[in-house]
């Protein structure tokens, strides 16, 4: 991959050249812009998005109810 940088570690068996012909890797498409990455607009970006429902829990926001809040992840965790 020109130019990328891969989060692969470089002990990574899936970086082992004796695959190199049947392998590929590739990034998370839906992660691989910064503005998708790091952007503080919880609209556009996960960082945004992980900070705000940090601050949804800390502040109570939706009843202190995580299954209602737009931006917790795996919602079924807190579920009954």
């Amino acid at each position: 991959m020109r130019g990328a940088r891969l989060s692969t570690p470089p002990d990574s068996p899936l970086l082992d050249p004796e695959i190199a012909d049947r392998m590929r890797l590739f990034h998370h498409f839906a992660s691989g812009a910064q503005i998708t990455r790091l952007s503080v607009d919880p609209d556009k970006g996960m960082a945004g998005r992980t900070a705000q429902a940090l601050i949804d829990v800390l502040e109570g926001t939706y009843g202190g109810d995580p299954t209602k809040m737009p931006y917790v992840v795996n919602k079924e965790a807190f579920g009954e």
